[in-house]
């Protein structure tokens, strides 16, 4: 529910911030029509930007003082005390450990299906909205190299509806033509090449959190094992 509220959220916000930046930036606008899904485009995409951004930081949280902490309950027979450690925490790594630890009695077998379960859940939840990232990065080139060509296109048809000796060599129309090619060209390239980065930097925080969830999983299933309660 939440999840939807805020891809609810982006998508409006992007959708409003476009349409200001459209109407009230002249520069803009002399895009012409293809810089319209190109700016909705490069808005949503660094909305998502930001939302990842801001989910991988909640996530950031000290998994070694985690899984001491936790340790040291179940050492002292504290099963519920490791719980709510992991409830206080309430990231993705937290609730994967916390599915190993309500099965502290079970076989290693068992403790190990609980965490891949979660793991599996929470995955997707971590890679969420990267693959729209990586789709909008490479619309935006394709968009920008669209408005060159409509660009040109109008600079062509200008030259045939008036005839190149008739028309002053930098007429209005002749004028607006290069400037669509040359905004929507360089609009592909600024928009792009800056979500490029971004792409690879979320994609590798996503991927350093799912090492980090395999690494601590698998502690925390060696220590219960080890030291099984009776």
């Amino acid at each position: 529910m939440i999840q939807n509220f805020i891809k609810g959220a982006i998508v409006i916000s992007s959708v409003a911030a476009s349409v200001l930046i459209y109407l009230n930036v002249e520069f803009v606008r002399m895009g012409g029509p293809v810089i319209v899904p190109l700016l909705l485009s490069s808005v949503f995409a660094f909305a998502i930007v930001i939302d990842k951004l801001a989910q991988f930081n909640r996530e950031g949280v000290d998994t070694q003082a985690l899984l001491k902490n936790i340790f040291e309950s179940i050492e002292r027979q504290r099963i519920k005390e490791g719980i709510d450690l992991c409830d206080q925490a309430n990231v993705s790594v937290a609730r994967i450990l916390k599915e190993g630890i309500m099965k502290y009695d079970r076989p290693k077998e068992e403790i190990r299906d609980a965490m891949q379960d979660s793991f599996l859940y929470e995955i997707p939840l971590l890679e969420d909205k990267l693959p729209i990232l990586a789709t909008l990065v490479q619309i935006a080139p394709l968009l920008g190299f669209l408005g060159t060509l409509a660009g040109l296109a109008n600079i062509f048809r200008v030259i045939q509806a008036r005839g190149i000796s008739a028309m002053p060599p930098m007429g209005v129309e002749f004028a607006q033509g290069i400037w669509q090619a040359l905004i929507c060209s360089m609009a592909g390239f600024l928009v792009a090449i800056p979500l490029l980065v971004a792409h690879n930097y979320l994609s590798n925080r996503s991927k350093l959190l799912v090492e980090q969830m395999e690494r601590v999983s698998t502690e925390l299933m060696n220590f219960l094992v080890e030291r099984r309660m009776p």
